[in-house]
């Protein structure tokens, strides 16, 4: 009960031994408590990490090939489908460019010299697109379609109008003396000739005539000289028929506003990799116009669409009616047009 110096009269010795005692407890709890806490907190993040870990690994093994599913699954041609409907009538603006070779000495050229040329245009015209669904083979999964296209000229992206006269190559008094050069035999060509040229001088043609943009084009030219041949002819020979529908050409004559024979291609509700590629044309498997079967056949699409998952190292095949055979494209190199790459 005595006291120390520098105590105060209150303190005594118990309660300080007391209270150091509980300063000591107090002090060995701290630590033990936030060890456990340290390792509750990296036991939750361990489970975290693995499940991230886990997840990621099964999505590197199956989302490509359920990616690759839904994809397959919504590019279909099903009848009332999203798709259908998107692929059956084309949006995207397309536009096809023109350019005429105008011969500026005419004269000259008709006489033999060679011919000066000029290049006008370009005349631009928009395509419209839209495919005509005819049916559906649900066993063969296929769908039917006439492509119907329209050509609408561009006055605004044109240098020029579809009224402008041009001087060129006169191609079907080339193809007529061509053709009988060809096929008029040797000892009747002194009795033909003559006759050809002075029909030719009758309805005033040379290697060269005069035609507006649009008649070469799409509204076309009567061929008189044709017409009186074909006439002359079938005296001789009574099955022959006009080449020329309607006695009239043109380049795209009868083209707008028409299609080119019926499609059938795979809906590839069965097989992804057949989606849009051609079972048939006109009713045909392969074509009769080639001497060989490999340029007879059909293969491709009809260049609107293609097959999903296609890579670098695929090779896409294109049915042109235009052409009346298929192409085939491989990758060369990576381009960039109008900032598209």
């Amino acid at each position: 009960g005595r006291r120390r110096a520098g105590q105060s009269s209150c303190e005594t010795v118990r309660p300080r031994q007391l209270v150091r005692s509980h300063s000591v407890y107090f002090v060995t709890w701290l630590p033990v408590m936030t060890s456990t806490k340290s390792k509750v907190c990296l036991a939750v993040f361990t489970a975290i990490c693995g499940v991230v870990l886990l997840v990621g690994v099964l999505g590197h093994i199956y989302f490509p090939a359920i990616m690759r599913g839904k994809i397959a699954e919504q590019l279909q041609l099903k009848e009332g489908s999203e798709t259908l409907k998107k692929w059956s009538d084309v949006k995207v603006p397309i536009y096809m460019s023109f350019h005429m070779f105008n011969i500026t000495n005419p004269e000259e050229f008709a006489a033999g010299e060679v011919a000066d040329v000029k290049q006008t245009g370009p005349y631009v015209y928009r395509e419209y697109r839209k495919k005509e669904i005819q049916g559906f083979d649900n066993e063969r999964y296929t769908v039917q379609y006439f492509d119907r296209k329209s050509f609408v000229f561009e006055p605004s992206m044109s240098a020029g109008t579809e009224d402008d006269m041009i001087n060129v190559i006169n191609v079907p008094v080339v193809a007529i003396s061509a053709l009988t050069r060809k096929k008029v035999p040797e000892v009747a060509a002194p009795l033909v000739m003559p006759i050809l040229d002075s029909m030719m001088r009758k309805h005033n043609e040379t290697l060269a005539t005069r035609r507006s943009v649009r008649e070469m084009l799409f509204d076309g030219y009567q061929v008189g000289l044709m017409r009186d041949l074909i006439r002359l002819a079938k005296a001789f020979l009574p099955k022959l028929e006009n080449p020329l529908k309607n006695n009239t050409f043109g380049l795209f004559f009868e083209r707008n506003n028409s299609h080119d024979g019926l499609y059938s291609v795979y809906t590839g509700e069965d097989d992804p990799a057949k989606f849009a590629k051609l079972e048939r044309w006109n009713n045909l498997g392969n074509l009769t116009y080639w001497a060989g079967p490999t340029c007879n056949m059909i293969n491709g699409t009809d260049g609107g669409q293609f097959a999903p998952f296609l890579s670098k190292d695929s090779t896409l095949y294109v049915f042109s009616t235009d052409l009346c055979r298929s192409m085939h494209f491989r990758y060369e190199k990576d381009t960039e047009v109008h900032g598209i790459r």
